[in-house]
C-alpha cells in the first residue's frame, strides 16, 4: 500500500513538472504570447499596456526558389524571393510598453511581363490605368526591394487612463 502511494506521488510530481515546463515554454513561443491577448495586435497601441510577460522577439530569415513551366502571363517562370525580419515587445516600466518590426523583402523575376506598377494592395489590383506588357517575345527582368518600419509604444497615465502611439513606415 505504502508503495502504491509513493509511485502514485512520483508520478503525480513529475506530471506537474513536466505541465510547468509547458507552460513556461509556450511563454517564450513569440506566437503564443502575441496572440494571447487580442489587444496587443489591435490598432489601439494604448491596450499595449496589457502586455504582462517578460521582453521578447522572434527574428526570422526565409528563402524562396521558383522553377516553372506552366505559368500566368504577369508571373515569373523563375524567381527568388528573400525575406527577414525582426519583432519584439518590450516593457520599459511597469507603466511603458513598445512594440516594433523591422522587415526587408527582396525579389528578383526573371522573363516576366505585365503590369509596370507595384500593386499597393494585395487583395486588391484596382488601378485608374494601366501599362501593361502582354506581348510574350518581350518578357524582361523585375527586381523589387521592399523595406518595412513600424513601432508603437503604450503607456497609462493612471490606473483608468492610457495613451499610445504608432509609425508605420514602408518604402
Amino acid at each position: 500500500m505504502f508503495t502504491q502511494r509513493l509511485i502514485l506521488a512520483i508520478g503525480l510530481t513529475v506530471c506537474s513538472l513536466c505541465l510547468h515546463a509547458q507552460d513556461s515554454l509556450l511563454l517564450r513561443d513569440y506566437h503564443f504570447v502575441k496572440q494571447q491577448d487580442p489587444w496587443l495586435t489591435s490598432y489601439n497601441t494604448a491596450a499595449l499596456i496589457r502586455y504582462a510577460h517578460s521582453n521578447i522577439a522572434e527574428a526570422e530569415l526565409s528563402a524562396t526558389k521558383e522553377n516553372g513551366g506552366f505559368t500566368n502571363f504577369n508571373k515569373p517562370s523563375d524567381a527568388f524571393q528573400l525575406n527577414t525580419g525582426i519583432e519584439s515587445f518590450y516593457r520599459i516600466s511597469h507603466r511603458t510598453v513598445l512594440t516594433g518590426h523591422i522587415s526587408y523583402q527582396s525579389y528578383d523575376g526573371k522573363d516576366m511581363t505585365g503590369s509596370a506598377f507595384i500593386p499597393y494592395s494585395t487583395s486588391s489590383n484596382f488601378r485608374p490605368f494601366d501599362i501593361v506588357e502582354d506581348s510574350l517575345t518581350n518578357a524582361g527582368e523585375k527586381h523589387l526591394d521592399t523595406y518595412y518600419l513600424g513601432g508603437a509604444i503604450g503607456s497609462s497615465i493612471t490606473d483608468y487612463l492610457a495613451i499610445g502611439a504608432k509609425i508605420d513606415y514602408t518604402a
